[in-house]
């Protein structure tokens, strides 16, 4: 019983919310899906300057160099050895070893928030958990394949298919963390009689 009570009383909280943002965007002309999308098409702009940015723009050894000695940055780094396309990625070279962790975190993240991004904007539009997560899927996925064609492009550098893969991993998670999040709470609000929280635009 009590727990029923809590749960009835962050939905309504939850409700009031979007009941204020929702006169926010009223008064100032900017419903929440517009500015979600805006969000979207900008985070996008972002990944594909930087994709088309050449490799000594980014290149952060550079900066490792100014940073710690090669010996002992070696002496912190795991013993690992492995192969990433064409490259050897190696401790043995400390500089290039660290660099190429950096840079695929970067991956990892900037995809993470794109995802997160889309599946707020796709749930917005009153889509259901499974349809949000295919079209946002699709949606980062056809990001990725275009920031890696456009590499070919960049001096230095060169667009790998394990690279989409890697952003696809980075973005999984989160779609399907957000998706069961949201589906749970509709759930939540159909079995106690109350309309739906988001509403299309």
């Amino acid at each position: 019983m009590r727990n029923k009570f809590i749960k009835g009383t962050v939905v309504k909280l939850l409700q009031e919310r979007m009941k204020q943002l929702r006169s926010w965007g009223r008064v100032y002309q900017i419903p929440i899906f517009t500015t979600m999308t805006s969000l979207v098409l900008l985070w996008t702009v972002f990944i594909l300057y930087q994709g088309a940015q050449p490799f000594e723009k980014q290149d952060l050894r550079p900066f490792l160099e100014n940073t710690v000695s090669e010996e002992r940055l070696g002496e912190m780094l795991p013993r690992w050895e492995f192969h990433y396309g064409t490259s050897r990625i190696t401790y043995k070279k400390p500089y290039n070893f660290v660099h190429f962790f950096l840079r695929k975190k970067g991956h990892f993240i900037i995809y993470a928030a794109l995802a997160f991004l889309l599946i707020q904007q796709q749930l917005l539009y009153k889509r259901d958990a499974a349809r949000a997560f295919a079209l946002a899927l699709a949606i980062v996925l056809a990001v990725a394949m275009v920031d890696e064609g456009m590499q070919f492009f960049s001096a230095g550098r060169s667009g790998m298919f394990l690279d989409v893969l890697l952003d696809l991993y980075g973005t999984i998670p989160v779609l399907l963390w957000l998706s069961f999040q949201q589906g749970k709470l509709r759930d939540e609000q159909a079995c106690a009689g109350s309309s739906p929280l988001l509403q299309p635009w």
